[in-house]
């Protein structure tokens, strides 16, 4: 057996590839990355729309939420015009339920009352080259869309290795920012 059509073993016993990629599917269809993902818009229905001149990137953590949430209920804590704002985030597909349940109860309706146009993409694939799907793109959010075609637990499956879970959290940017602002995009977090 070539080494090409064969893969070691941590004890040095080969396994043939087609063996290994049916244990790596096994795995991912037991931690639930093989689920299909949401029907995705076209990049163009976003290129479509005139470019915003105020771009947020909501991360769905506290403090880019806690920003959003202050903009759009206090006034006098933004020199912009609610309409003129986008917000974006960029889903790994490995958030929280609880995450889910408190932005869709809290920040999704107040967004909707606003009419604040909500964009959420997810990555196609493992390169940058794969380009982003645009899951939902609205001026009156009412869910968030978590898990797009590639997501971080396929990054960190094919890496060997785990999320990080305090720090820089360098292991999601490929998942957010760094597609975004590949796009000529400029954020403000």
């Amino acid at each position: 057996m070539s080494a090409a059509g064969s893969m070691l073993t941590p004890l040095g016993v080969q396994v043939s590839k087609d063996v290994a990629l049916q244990a790596v599917r096994a795995a991912q269809a037991a931690l639930g990355l093989l689920r299909p993902p949401p029907p995705a818009l076209p990049l163009a229905s976003v290129r479509g729309q005139p470019a915003p001149k105020v771009v947020a990137a909501l991360g769905l953590g506290c403090d880019s939420s806690a920003i959003l949430a202050r903009w759009l209920t206090n006034p006098s804590s933004r020199d912009f015009a609610l309409d003129d704002l986008v917000v974006i985030t960029a889903m790994t597909g490995q958030e929280w339920p609880v995450t889910r349940l408190l932005v869709e109860e809290h920040l999704l309706p107040l967004m909707a009352a606003a009419g604040v146009r909500f964009i959420q993409v997810a990555r196609r694939g493992p390169r940058q080259a794969d380009g982003i799907d645009i899951l939902s793109d609205t001026r009156s959010p009412d869910r968030l869309q978590l898990v797009g075609a590639w997501t971080l637990a396929h990054e960190m499956f094919a890496g060997a290795t785990v999320p990080q879970t305090a720090g820089d959290r360098l292991c999601s940017v490929d998942c957010t920012k760094s597609d975004l602002t590949k796009d000529g995009l400029s954020i403000r977090d």
